[in-house]
């Protein structure tokens, strides 16, 4: 006997609990698998005899609920966030990858996210935030002219 585990939306809890699995449901052998591919409202479910040796299996025949052990929410709240800490390990990651040669990033001001607004809609709070592409989040960029000065002396210091 093994438990494998499903992870759903909170959409599809119902419905599971009251028909079971449908047939080509996929189950993993580890809760950080059904996490991933899944959701994060988990159902833990008995085989009587291994399904797979394999990571994950898919299920041919539908599984009744009487086979479902428990359900249950893993919820992803955060109860803290310090939001300085996050701007330090954005500058130390920045630092370590260029040190000194870099810019504010003139696409998204250093906020390293911008704003889109959907063309011809006027409610100015209808938008979507994404990761600044040009910096990929970090608000900063190297700077081009150092980084090829640098490269030109690399490239002096190797000539014989």
């Amino acid at each position: 006997m093994e438990i494998w585990f499903h992870g759903t939306t909170k959409e599809a809890v119902d419905t599971i609990l009251h028909e079971g699995f449908r047939a080509g449901t996929y189950f993993g052998q580890h809760l950080e698998d059904a996490l991933h591919f899944g959701g994060w409202y988990i159902f833990e479910v008995y085989f009587e005899e291994s399904p797979s040796k394999n990571w994950q299996v898919q299920c041919l025949d539908p599984i009744p609920p009487s086979r479902i052990r428990c359900a249950y929410s893993l919820s992803p709240k955060v109860l803290h966030e310090n939001m300085e800490a996050y701007k330090r390990i954005k500058e130390l990651s920045i630092q370590e990858e260029w040190g000194d040669r870099t810019e504010i990033c003139h696409a998204c001001n250093g906020e390293g996210q911008l704003e889109h607004y959907p063309p011809f809609i006027y409610w100015r709070d209808i938008h979507k935030v994404t990761t600044c592409p040009d910096c990929n989040g970090y608000g900063q960029i190297p700077n081009e002219h150092e980084l090829m000065e640098e490269e030109r002396r690399r490239k002096q210091s190797i000539r014989p």
